[in-house]
């Protein structure tokens, strides 16, 4: 996983040096893409897929506690997320 991240970062270096006036955001993908060193190259980063406005509060306080909350981008929709309860397999 490691060789994996710094892979990631070796990538978005070279993407920043070709073209440095391109703003790239950052995907959280669970959590494990939210770290301070995407925040160098992500200013913004992605802190969840969940929309539901009232689970966003929670995710958006308890994520300003390690990252300036300028750096984490939402969207936010009505609550709950009638979508979350739909089975998609049935």
């Amino acid at each position: 996983m490691h060789q994996y991240v710094l892979g990631v970062y070796d990538f978005l270096e070279r993407m920043i040096e070709r073209y440095p006036d391109m703003l790239i955001e950052g995907c959280s993908g669970g959590g494990g893409r939210f770290d301070a060193g995407m925040l160098y190259y992500t200013p913004q980063i992605w802190g969840s897929d969940d929309t539901d406005a009232i689970e966003r509060i929670i995710i958006q306080h308890g994520t300003s506690f390690g990252y300036p909350i300028s750096a984490v981008d939402s969207h936010v929709s009505a609550s709950p997320i009638r979508t979350k309860y739909i089975s998609w397999f049935r």
